[in-house]
Order: structure tokens, then C-alpha cells, then sequence
């Protein structure tokens, strides 16, 4: 209330100046002077960048960024679940730069928000909260050849409105693609390639809003020789080699 009073004298004392009523010293200037920066306002929340609101990320590191506010010296991040802000799952203070790498996100939804700080301590206050969804890794696909030697089989999980994006490949950077497709359930059957090699297999999944997961773990499967039907001609051919 003190403080309020003083202000609106501040303000009386200088239109009577200015009318003439009164002469201002050099001690009325010094006192409205200090009342300005007393009363000076806290710094202002930053504009927030990255994530995008509303946008969805892969399991693994999360780079959250935001533009820098004039008189800020350190910012003040958190990262809230579904719980809200009163239980954080992350919260750093005394940032220096605008930007910083979390780790160990879990799936789900999230919302975050940052806050500016003065050099001497002053806290403005949070910005408004975005929100982004931690959308989990592929699962490692299985499978192999099936039992008439002619036919691979590969399965993983998935969930039923996504389109899988699937690549076999001779060679495990996946620059001799030899068959590929896009599944509407996480099952594939394909022929057996006619040239004996060691295969790889991969997928990626297409979500209905358009994001699109990363590759999964590369599935090796050996299929140099014929592992059906040669090894049961074995006992044929072991007494011609005696013979021989």
C-alpha cells in the first residue's frame, strides 16, 4: 500500500512540476527514479519452438528450444505428464542458453513450459504450455522360412490402422532392395529368393495423421543353402560319398 502511495505521489509531484506549481530538485528526481526500477516489471516468458505443439516424437532424446527474452538471464524449464504441472517429470532451473537435450521420455502425452529469470533473481512468470505425444520404438520383427522350404514368414507388433512399410534386402544397408511392400496388418509372406544369400528384413510403420516410425531393428536371416531339403537328402547321399 506504501509502495502504491508513493507511486501515485511520484506521479502528483511531476504534473505539478510540469505546471510550474512546484520546482523539482535534484533529491524528487533521484526518489522517481528509484521508484521506476523498484517497480520494474518481471521478464516475460519466451516463445516456444521445438517441439511443435501438438507434434509427435520417437522414443529417445527430446531437444527442447525456445527464442531468447531481453533482460533474461537464465531460464527455467518443465516437462509435466499426465499428472500436470504440481508433479513435473522434469524440471531444470538456471539455464544459461535456449535451448537443452532431455533423455528418458516414456511413451505418452506430455506438456511443457518455460520461464524466464533476472540476473538478480526476479522469476517472471511460465509461458503458456504445448503439448507433444513420445511415441514408442518398433518392436523387433521375428520369423523365418517356413516348413516347405519355400516361403518366408515374418510378423511383428503393430497396431491395426497403421500401414507397415516392409524391405528385404541383400545387403544390411538396404541398397539391394529385393522385394518390398506396404501391408495393411504386421504380417508378411514372401517367396524365398531364388539366389542363396543372407537376407535382411525391416519395417516401419505409417500412422493415420502421417507420422512415420523408424526402421526397425534389422532382422538377419540366413538363407545361403537349402536348409530343408538338402539336410533330409543327406542320408541318401552320405554312402555315394563313401563309394566315391
Amino acid at each position: 500500500m506504501a509502495t502504491r502511495w508513493r507511486v501515485v505521489a511520484a506521479g502528483l509531484l511531476a504534473a505539478l512540476a510540469s505546471a510550474g506549481a512546484i520546482a523539482q530538485s535534484p533529491a524528487m528526481l533521484d526518489w522517481r527514479a528509484q521508484q521506476v526500477v523498484a517497480l520494474q516489471a518481471p521478464p516475460e516468458p519466451p516463445a516456444l519452438a521445438m517441439p511443435p505443439p501438438g507434434s509427435k516424437l520417437s522414443a529417445g532424446p527430446v531437444r527442447f528450444a525456445w527464442t531468447p527474452t531481453t533482460g533474461a538471464a537464465t531460464y527455467r524449464l518443465q516437462v509435466a505428464g499426465e499428472a500436470g504441472f504440481d508433479a513435473p517429470i522434469v524440471e531444470r532451473g538456471g539455464l544459461k542458453v535456449n535451448r537443452i537435450d532431455i533423455e528418458g521420455l516414456a511413451p505418452g502425452p506430455y506438456r511443457w513450459r518455460v520461464g524466464s529469470t533476472r540476473a538478480n533473481g526476479d522469476e517472471g512468470p511460465w509461458g503458456a504450455p504445448q503439448w507433444f505425444e513420445v511415441r514408442p520404438l518398433p518392436e523387433p520383427p521375428t520369423g523365418g522360412l517356413l516348413e516347405d522350404g519355400k516361403t518366408l514368414s515374418l510378423v511383428w507388433s503393430a497396431r491395426a490402422a497403421d500401414i507397415q512399410q516392409v524391405e528385404l534386402a541383400r545387403d544390411r544397408y538396404f541398397s539391394q532392395i529385393v522385394a518390398s511392400a506396404d501391408l495393411r496388418s504386421p504380417q508378411w509372406q514372401v517367396s524365398k529368393p531364388e539366389i542363396p544369400d543372407v537376407y535382411y528384413f525391416r519395417y516401419r510403420s505409417i500412422e493415420p495423421d502421417g507420422f512415420v516410425s523408424p526402421w526397425s531393428e534389422t532382422l538377419q536371416l540366413d538363407l545361403s543353402r537349402d536348409g530343408g531339403r538338402l539336410w533330409q537328402l543327406l542320408p541318401m547321399l552320405l554312402p555315394l560319398l563313401w563309394v566315391l
